[in-house]
């Protein structure tokens, strides 16, 4: 028989009367309350969708795709119950169209873009690629360069080459901070330990650059009083042969007899081929050259370099011709290396200043 505790109540819609998990009966004396069971209904839009047997289908939220268009003619991309609304019987669609179109800006370019969106007011995606003044690409876009006219801030590394020869670390501006790179200005006394953008102290200690013909009476640090000695070197090698250098300079390891092959003999300056040719070893790198030939090399570099409008080229150390290595501690070429290193100084004290001003201003409280 019934339960008198639970009875088998059936709604006016035909589902029993359970409570809202669709399962637990209700007592005899409880009221049913609204049915929770699901059954499908044709909503108010003409869709059909599962709701709640008690919903209202001309209330219920319809979430099937809408079917009406956008102002642009396109497909509604929402839910129904989003974009419907009725209006004196009427349907309308509040989405925007995000469907991707091709459009042309303002600036030439034709683009992908969403539909709804504004070419007067859309930043052009277009890479710029243009090449800066810095000789760098430009990172930016044909928007946010605003078509060219003013670009984008560069954010490449500098890798300008300082006027102290090491490559600026820093990322790209118009004017390069002191260098940190540890100094590679060297002496026979000693090896400058400061930042290379820092001044260099200068050695006071005697040059010694002196041969049994000339001798400077100068101080390491400051320009020299000699000239070169182009005078043969009078000792001998290991093997027992004449040394082919020079007066006063590093002996060359290289003989005729003994090492005939050794690229210092190869033509490469001129003057290899030559018996009575003299040769200089450089301290830097090694590599062994004529020393006529090399000092018409070094010299026509430094004049073509002093007399040239470009700013980069009028302060530069020799080099060796075969390796590019800058020649700093050759005592041959002292003329230029003390006068490299002190137009260097000059910069580099400079360029402190500016930067310790530029630093000042930045960290004024505003």
């Amino acid at each position: 028989g019934i339960n008198a505790e639970y009875g088998e109540k059936e709604r006016e819609c035909g589902h029993q009367c359970v409570g809202y998990d669709g399962k637990t009966r209700r007592r005899c004396r409880e009221p049913c309350g609204e049915c929770m069971a699901w059954v499908t209904k044709e909503l108010i839009c003409g869709h059909e969708q599962a709701v709640r047997c008690h919903e209202d289908p001309f209330t219920a939220y319809c979430k099937s795709p809408c079917d009406g268009r956008l102002a642009c003619t396109h497909p509604c991309p929402g839910e129904c119950g989003v974009c419907r609304r009725i209006q004196h019987g009427l349907v309308t669609c509040e989405q925007k169209c995000r469907r991707m179109v091709d459009r042309t800006l303002k600036c030439g370019h034709v683009v992908k873009m969403e539909c709804h969106e504004n070419v007067e007011t859309k930043l052009c995606p277009k890479p710029c690629r243009e090449i800066r003044l810095c000789g760098h690409t430009c990172s930016g876009t044909c928007g946010t360069c605003f078509q060219g006219s003013l670009h984008v801030e560069c954010k490449q590394p500098c890798n300008r080459v300082l006027v102290c020869g090491h490559v600026c670390k820093f990322p790209c501006t118009s004017s390069c901070p002191p260098c940190r790179e540890q100094c590679q200005n060297s002496c026979v006394h000693s090896n400058c330990k400061r930042p290379c953008g820092t001044k260099c102290v200068r050695c006071v200690e005697p040059c010694k650059w002196r041969c049994i013909h000339k001798r400077c009476n100068k101080r390491c640090g400051d320009p020299c009083d000699r000239t070169v000695c182009n005078e043969s070197c009078v000792s001998k090698l290991k093997c027992g042969h004449p040394c082919l250098g020079l007066c006063g300079e590093e002996c060359p390891p290289i003989c005729r007899v003994c090492t005939p092959h050794h690229e210092a003999f190869e033509i490469f300056l001129g003057g290899e081929d030559e018996p009575d040719s003299r040769f200089i070893k450089l301290q830097e790198c090694g590599h062994i050259f004529v020393a006529e030939s090399l000092d018409y090399w070094i010299e026509t570099k430094h004049s073509s370099s002093s007399s040239s409008s470009s700013s980069s080229l009028l302060i530069q150390l020799p080099e060796c011709p075969r390796c590019r290595t800058p020649i700093r501690r050759t005592m041959r070429y002292f003329k230029y290396i003390k006068q490299n290193r002190a137009d260097v100084e000059k910069v580099k004290q400079r360029i402190f200043e500016q930067h310790s001003k530029m630093m000042a201003l930045l960290d004024t409280p505003k």
